[in-house]
């Protein structure tokens, strides 16, 4: 991942987001966060019906979100820094989508990247995967994303507990419980690849 974070930071450019969905030539990082305690225990959320098709209603074990463009001092040490940007977002997503509110720098550790690779619409949103540390009760607050009522919002389950609802995973989250939460014991599906140019060589 850290080789990842240097080619972008050297390569990046903005453009209006709106542009840079309806592209198929850029890639959008996504920083997003699996939240666990020291068990450990996972939180999972569920997704709105009012969504795109691959995630309407589906079971999520992580929150996060689109990185924006700094206001102020963009051309700021700070604000260039892809690695301070995507804590950044982090940290404002989880506050925004689940009311938590510093998470210091021990508790959250990258674990790595997530693509899906079931279209290329799909394949254009890159997920930069964190795990976080979050001992105290969360509830979903962004009712845009998940649904507040759901029996799901804020539980926890042991990666074992987890595989019972593997089925109902969004892609990302599917993903990342094969892949990492419960790689020893979950059936396997190759999704991922290696990267050209980032992780070869």
């Amino acid at each position: 991942m850290h080789r990842i974070v240097e080619c972008i930071q050297k390569n990046f450019s903005w453009m209006p987001r709106e542009e840079a969905e309806r592209s198929e030539d850029v890639m959008q990082p996504i920083p997003c966060a699996l939240i666990r305690n020291h068990f450990p225990e996972y939180l999972v959320l569920r997704r709105v019906r009012e969504t795109r098709a691959d995630l309407r209603e589906r079971i999520s074990l992580i929150s996060g979100g689109h990185v924006d463009r700094p206001v102020g001092d963009e051309d700021s040490a700070a604000a260039r820094s892809i690695p301070a940007l995507l804590l950044t977002t982090l940290r404002r997503e989880l506050d925004e989508e689940l009311g938590i509110r510093g998470v210091s720098e021990t508790e959250i550790e990258q674990v790595g990247l997530v693509v899906d690779l079931s279209s290329v619409a799909a394949s254009r949103h890159v997920a930069f995967v964190y795990e976080a540390v979050v001992v105290e009760e969360v509830r979903a607050q962004a009712p845009e994303e998940f649904s507040l009522g759901s029996k799901f919002n804020g539980v926890r389950y042991t990666a074992q507990g987890l595989s019972e609802l593997h089925k109902s995973f969004d892609p990302w989250s599917m993903i990342l419980f094969e892949d990492f939460v419960a790689s020893s014991f979950a059936p396997k599906t190759a999704r991922q690849i290696e990267i050209p140019g980032f992780l070869s060589g």
